[in-house]
C-alpha cells in the first residue's frame, strides 16, 4: 500500500512541477523571449559578466572600467556573473540570452524549492499544492 502512495505522490509532485514551469512561462515569456534586458541594475551587471566573460576562467582582480579602478572579485559579488558565462560558454548561447534564461528559470526553481519544503515539513501534498 506504501508504494502504490508513494508512486502516486512521485506523480502528483512531477504534475505539480509542470505546472509551476507553465504558469511562470506564461507569467514569465516576454522577460525570456527576445534580445533587449529588462532592470535598472542590468546594464551595469551586464558589463561586469562582459568583464568575466572576456577573462574567463582567470579573471583578473583589478576592474579598470569602473570608477577609476576597483577590484572586481572582492568588491562585486561575481557568481551570478560566472554562471553566466558558463552557461554561455559550454551552450551555444550569447551572454544576453544565458543571462536571461538564467533570471527566468530562477523564479520556477525557487517556486519548486518552496513546494518540496513545504512537502517534507506537511507530509501531505494536497496541503502544500493549496
Amino acid at each position: 500500500m506504501k508504494k502504490v502512495s508513494k508512486f502516486f505522490q512521485l506523480i502528483f509532485f512531477f504534475v505539480a512541477v509542470v505546472l509551476i514551469f507553465a504558469c511562470a512561462y506564461f507569467i514569465g515569456r516576454e522577460y525570456l523571449v527576445g534580445d533587449n534586458l529588462l532592470g535598472n541594475d542590468t546594464y551595469s551587471f551586464y558589463t561586469l559578466t562582459l568583464w568575466i566573460a572576456k577573462y574567463f576562467p582567470h579573471v583578473p582582480f583589478w576592474y579598470p572600467v569602473g570608477g577609476g579602478g576597483v577590484s572586481l572579485t572582492s568588491a562585486y559579488p561575481t557568481f551570478a556573473g560566472t554562471l553566466v558565462v558558463i552557461l554561455s560558454k559550454i551552450s551555444h548561447l550569447s551572454i544576453t540570452q544565458s543571462f536571461r534564461l538564467l533570471g527566468f528559470s530562477s523564479v520556477p526553481l525557487f517556486a519548486v524549492g518552496i513546494f518540496v519544503f513545504c512537502w517534507l515539513r506537511l507530509k501531505s501534498l494536497k496541503n502544500v499544492f493549496v
